[in-house]
């Protein structure tokens, strides 16, 4: 039984203890005011005591105390101490646990492993330091505690590596906080030292580093933090795998012929693209170029012709001068998968049907400039004074300040794809072909047709991927049911229940190093890297971070609330004053 201040938790019936100890202590007191003895009020009392005393070794009384519900505070590696100083003061009955490998804090209690999160749904309040990793996420359906970032870690924090193609400008973009610690970025190959960056202190600062790989294969470079001196303060391994460059087949379609083309076809055509350049002399005349291709130009655009190319490139000059059944060919094409490109000779708001065709939404502005940032250098371009505005359905692929210079939309299978730069050639002329190359390949990759593969794999854990830890894995299929293997292992996989063709699976890597994931039926190796714990530190602290910072609601649908929790009395207490009681009636004969 309780009450708002004082509970019981009694061994035996709390009736028939009553009952008991009533009759006993009734009996006992008569007992001792018969004895003509001295002291007789303070053995009376003494023995009211004894009962008393033995009544709350019975009973068990507890008392009431305020405490937290989902008052459990989660400690992971990196924590700083005086935050969870700051909140056991605010919170004093906090529940202080830690997780595996986080520093040790004097009152917190280790869990035996992540998997013990299953039974601490919706108890945890906050989590502080880097955060639980993916995997331990995923134990926890209820994420809502308050998650407080820990000590910021020096080193590289984001890295982004595109696919890489054998012979062709390749571009890794990160990002580093630093304070001091170093002052240079190395990118390493098994050959030797490919591209450095000096860098500032600061936080969250942007690099690039850029490599020409010469060969088809599985590689390992390395990434070098060194101080003033060139000592190496930091060095983490990282996996490139080289395929050869997809050629591409690129159809120009001209009004008139122009330097701008000009230069970019020759540039596609010596990295070995088939090129197919079509420019009207007349109306119904045209001359055509060919570069590493065959003749196979007719004067009419139809999906047939279509069919043959991956990339379409056409001025807004050549767009107006369509025909309907043109147009229609080429809207049906990009449905199908092929990518077009478009550039401005005009405004976008002075061309007829760009907007069926291209449905983005433009707006004028001052600048007909515009100034690009490329490996350290600020290059000046002529841009149309109308810029295209933001929306969810643009995917920017140049950009500057905001204003979106080159980017496509999704259509069907395909892309179409915008260029509002004027001149990009002088970069050539200028011997800048590096620069030339990283403000067009980009695009051009990304809105060309993709190749048709049965399935298509796509690893969808962020950052490094360690040993021991779950990598999760998304297929695109084309109809048929995959049957992957991991270094030879099947992948147990499941469909989606909303999105035909779309499976999902995990799998494990025992070992750090190349492993690789291989469809049944299918010759190809898709390869993926397995770092050791420890690598990275900073990349996956980043991830865990920005994870932990999704997982937990920005406002709680309910507060922490106050309840009561009733802590026994110790039954020294009683314990102490029976023997006490006890012993002075033990006593008072003598006296």
């Amino acid at each position: 039984m309780s009450d708002r201040w004082l509970a019981f938790y009694p061994i035996f019936s709390p009736a028939v203890i009553v009952v008991v100890v009533v009759l006993v202590t009734i009996a006992f007191a008569w007992m001792e005011w018969s004895r003509k003895l001295r002291f007789r009020i303070w053995r009376i009392v003494s023995l009211m005591v004894v009962m008393l005393s033995l009544s709350g070794l019975i009973f068990r009384p507890a008392v009431p105390r305020k405490k937290n519900s989902s008052a459990i505070v989660l400690l992971t590696s990196n924590y700083r101490t005086q935050t969870v100083d700051s909140l056991v003061r605010l919170f004093p009955e906090l529940t202080i646990l830690q997780a595996p490998e986080s520093e040790k804090y004097n009152k917190g209690e280790y869990l035996p492993s992540f998997h013990s999160l299953t039974a601490l749904q919706g108890n945890i309040r906050f989590v502080v330091g880097d955060g639980l990793p993916l995997h331990a996420l995923d134990l926890l359906n209820e994420k809502e505690f308050d998650y407080i970032p820990g000590h910021p870690h020096e080193g590289i924090s984001e890295l982004t590596l595109p696919p890489v193609m054998v012979n062709a400008l390749t571009t890794i973009q990160g990002t580093y906080t630093n304070h001091r610690k170093f002052s240079t970025i190395t990118l390493r190959s098994p050959a030797g030292d490919e591209d450095a960056v000096q860098v500032s202190p600061g936080i969250n600062h942007s690099f690039e580093l850029l490599f020409t790989p010469k060969q088809v294969g599985n590689f390992l470079y390395h990434v070098q933090l060194k101080d003033s001196s060139g000592s190496i303060v930091e060095e983490n391994p990282l996996p490139i795998s080289i395929t050869e460059a997809k050629k591409l087949n690129i159809l120009f379609l001209q009004h008139f012929p122009t330097a701008e083309v000009r230069y970019l076809k020759n540039f596609l055509a010596e990295q070995n693209h088939a090129i197919a350049v079509r420019y009207q002399l007349s109306k119904g005349t045209y001359r055509y170029e060919f570069a590493n291709s065959s003749p196979r130009l007719t004067d009419k655009i139809n999906t047939a012709l279509l069919a043959a190319f991956d990339l379409v490139i056409l001025d807004t000059d050549v767009f107006q001068s369509l025909s309907v059944s043109e147009k229609n060919s080429l809207k049906e094409s990009i449905d199908q998968g092929l990518g077009a490109i478009v550039l401005f000779h005009d405004l976008p708001s002075k061309i007829n049907g760009l907007k069926s065709f291209l449905p983005v939404s433009f707006t004028k502005v001052k600048q007909d400039t515009v100034a690009v940032h490329i490996r350290g250098y600020t290059h000046v371009f002529p841009v149309t004074s109308e810029t295209i505005l933001p929306n969810r359905s643009v995917q920017s692929v140049v950009d500057s300040k905001g204003r979106i210079l080159a980017g496509y939309i999704h259509h069907g299978f395909g892309k179409i794809g915008f260029q509002v730069l004027q001149e990009t050639y002088p970069l050539i002329i200028q011997g800048k072909k590096d620069s030339y190359a990283m403000l067009w390949a980009p695009m051009l990759t990304q809105i060309a047709r993709n190749e048709k593969v049965p399935f298509q794999l796509n690893v969808i854990t962020e950052g490094p991927l360690y040993t021991n830890e779950p990598v999760d894995i998304e297929i695109l299929s084309s109809g048929n049911q995959p049957f992957l293997f991991a270094d030879s292992v099947r992948i147990p996989l499941a469909e989606d229940v909303l999105l035909d063709d779309r499976w999902s699976g995990r799998a494990w890597f025992e070992n750090a190093g190349w492993h690789s994931f291989q469809f049944s039926g299918d010759s190809t190796l898709h390869h993926v890297y397995i770092f050791n714990p420890g690598e990275w530190e900073s990349w996956r602290a980043n991830v865990q971070t920005k994870m932990n910072r999704l997982s937990h609601p920005h406002h709680r649908d309910k507060e922490m609330e106050t309840v009561l929790d009733y802590r026994p009395i110790s039954a020294w207490y009683f314990f102490i004053l029976l023997v006490c009681a006890a012993g002075f009636l033990w006593l008072a004969p003598k006296l």
